[in-house]
């Protein structure tokens, strides 16, 4: 038997029939890869806030315009960043956003300890809409499976 280890969640990429058919048994690390997730999040957050693409650009082609890339700039500080789902990689992404002094909501199936709202700073949302009309940033921490491809409150 050979065995094909996937990190993360979701075998959605693998065809499991083709697998089954060579022999192999196809199993998911969960939980393998939570923070490289988070900081690969965070580090998409800054970029496109910061507008560091164009920045970059224009430095390999040595140009330098700090007005050009400033203008679409924002700086993280005081925006409100809402996540929706606070398991594992969405707890882990509010608790690196704390220090960026954001106004931080999460929704999610169920609200967390006080204890952990306070640690992180966040104030649950219970309607998910209410976080797509308040936030300047909106993170879906959630797997694309048949359960959260249906799930109407992402429609």
């Amino acid at each position: 038997m050979q065995l094909l280890l996937i990190a993360g969640i979701g075998s959605d990429h693998i065809d499991l029939k083709a697998a089954a058919a060579a022999g192999l048994t196809v199993a998911e690390v969960i939980g393998s890869n939570v923070v490289l997730v988070v900081e690969d999040e965070l580090m998409r957050i800054l970029t496109l806030v910061r507008n560091f693409l164009p920045g970059y650009h224009q430095v390999i082609n040595e140009e330098w315009n700090v007005a050009a890339i400033d203008y679409k700039a924002y700086d993280l500080e005081e925006k409100k960043v809402g996540t929706f789902s606070a398991e594992r990689i969405g707890m882990l992404l509010l608790q690196r956003l704390k220090p960026f002094n954001c106004t931080l909501l999460y929704h999610n199936r169920l609200k967390m300890e006080t204890e952990l709202e306070n640690q992180t700073g966040a104030k649950f949302e219970e309607d998910l809409n209410s976080i797509l009309s308040k936030c300047d940033i909106v993170i879906i921490n959630m797997p694309l499976i048949e359960k959260t491809r249906d799930d109407n409150r992402l429609s």
